[in-house]
């Protein structure tokens, strides 16, 4: 269940999402934040080691579309994964690379030992970041 819950002040607003690619650690980089409006922020630092890549991750997202699949990245703490029925409007091989910015990740998973129900929206990186 790893991570630790912090307070509200070491929420990062989005629009400063941009520091996180800055070297260094981070007060929030593995923890969770309960907000007041009754949400979660969730920072979960993962190290993938030096030979995953960004078309890796790619891959792993348009693919993983199923209780099953979801389980793989962390069997403890993840119990069930869909997406929103739009993401299915394309079958596995027809995904193209981004293909879940824009879709919605609907989980349950362990959080601090809680079990949670998620929406996890995929934005574009140009809303937060310039490039």
């Amino acid at each position: 269940t790893g991570g630790e819950q912090f307070d509200q002040n070491s929420i990062m607003p989005l629009d400063e999402s941009f520091r996180m690619v800055e070297p260094g650690y981070m007060d929030l980089e593995h923890g969770y934040v309960r907000t007041e409006n009754g949400g979660w922020y969730v920072a979960c630092l993962t190290d993938l080691g030096e030979n995953v890549n960004g078309e890796m991750i790619d891959w792993w997202f348009r693919n993983c579309d199923d209780d099953e699949k979801y389980r793989w990245w962390h069997p403890k703490d993840h119990i069930k994964g869909t997406w929103d029925d739009s993401f299915f409007a394309a079958m596995p091989h027809e995904r193209n690379r981004g293909h879940y910015v824009g879709h919605t990740h609907i989980v349950e998973e362990c959080i601090g030992g809680l079990k949670q129900n998620l929406l996890i929206e995929f934005e574009r990186t140009s809303k937060y970041f310039d490039v």
